[in-house]
């Protein structure tokens, strides 16, 4: 009886924390998705309309995601490789041109760096872009 009580609990509480917009962990989602389907399995008479759905799956990284995990671990080819797909994906896109600004600027080659900045700078406003003007600046001090 007392399984079957915090069973209803349980239940009780897994749904009002997902109508509230609770986010749990995956480790915590999946343990709270693993005891509610087995409360389900043993008692069915609790009413389970509404056990969990199965986490979603990973969606499968973009060459922008890639590209950061690749500047993150400071692969500067394999980034600028990955940002330039994904500028071709979206070549609307300014953070994929930042980035890959940024992998140039660490590489040391301010030519590209300056070439993807400028890019930014037509893409975004003013005030967003002024960070990347006085780059543009610094940058071309350093080149000459």
């Amino acid at each position: 009886m007392r399984l079957k009580i915090a069973c209803q609990q349980s239940k009780m509480a897994y749904e009002v924390a997902e109508r509230a917009g609770v986010v749990l962990d995956e480790e915590d989602r999946a343990s709270a998705e693993k005891n509610l389907r087995k409360c389900a399995q043993d008692f069915p008479d609790l009413g389970w309309r509404n056990t969990p759905a199965p986490a979603p799956t990973p969606s499968t990284p973009t060459p922008y995601t890639r590209g950061l995990d690749a500047l993150n671990q400071d692969d500067l080819d394999t980034a600028i490789a990955e940002f330039t797909a994904a500028i071709a994906d979206d070549p609307k896109n300014p953070f994929s041109y930042i980035r890959r600004g940024t992998a140039y600027e660490k590489k040391g080659d301010a030519a590209s760096a300056i070439g993807d900045y400028r890019k930014v700078l037509k893409l975004v406003d003013a005030e967003s872009g002024a960070e990347y003007a006085a780059k543009i600046r610094k940058l071309e001090k350093t080149k000459k």
